[in-house]
């Protein structure tokens, strides 16, 4: 026999008069995709496409920071991207040149990355990646068109209730 539960309203009110949700619940979900090349041939860092808002609904939240970014690099390239909130730097990555000694060789990487941000915020957050090429002479690529199909890269922004 199955059982139906019916109600019309449900409430979680703690004693100050807030809603609490359980520890781990994914509150919200963005997701942003993008397909806009991407162009680094220098050592200062440049905005990439990669990039998406969130609006906590509570101070208390954490941002999940999920990333999936085709990178279409040399060989002898060593590039570095930085992950911000807002203006505030919060992780550094190397990507490293995968054939080393062939100069002329590029090659399109998945690069996946997480990050669990505690912004203690309930206003608008931007998360972006910036990249530059550390080491290397060749100009690399963010989400590279090579007409044989598009290579994108994504964002999810999640926020998890504490």
């Amino acid at each position: 026999m199955a059982s139906i539960l019916k109600t019309d309203k449900i409430e979680g009110v703690t004693a100050s008069g807030t809603v609490q949700m359980p520890a781990g619940h994914v509150i919200q979900t963005v997701f942003a995709n993008t397909s806009t090349n991407t162009t680094i041939s220098t050592s200062s860092y440049v905005d990439t496409t990669i990039t998406a808002t969130i609006t906590p609904k509570f101070s208390a939240s954490k941002v999940l920071v999920l990333t999936n970014m085709a990178v279409d690099s040399a060989s002898n390239n060593n590039l570095q991207a930085k992950l911000f909130r807002d203006s505030t730097e919060l992780k550094l990555e190397q990507f490293w040149g995968y054939f080393i000694g062939d100069s002329g060789w590029y090659k399109v990487t998945r690069e996946s990355h997480m990050y669990l941000d505690s912004p203690s915020s309930t206003s608008a957050l931007v998360y972006k990646w910036q990249a530059r090429l550390r080491s290397g002479v060749n100009t690399s690529y963010w989400q590279w068109d090579d007409s044989n199909g598009e290579t994108d890269s994504q964002i999810i922004l999640q926020e998890i209730a504490q």
